[in-house]
């Protein structure tokens, strides 16, 4: 498994993770999802070069129901 750069790293995020961070093929499929804790992550797979590598995420946003629908006060 090859060792991403800072720079191959944020390439990859400021282009949305559309493509591989290794050989840039858009041919990449990622796993389902997977958590614990505090931590959810996909594994993803480039079927270009063979490489893989894991997607972490953060938590970016919180609502509730009530303003998933639409409900206001």
């Amino acid at each position: 498994m090859a060792i991403l750069t800072k720079e191959q790293k944020d390439k990859y995020l400021a282009e949305g993770a559309q493509a591989c961070p290794i050989c840039g093929s858009a041919d990449i499929s990622g796993q389902s999802f997977e958590s614990e804790a505090t931590e959810v992550w996909q594994n993803v797979d480039c079927r270009t070069c063979g490489e893989g590598w894991r997607d972490v995420y953060a938590l970016s946003f919180v609502e509730t129901d009530d303003e998933l629908n639409g409900v206001t006060k």
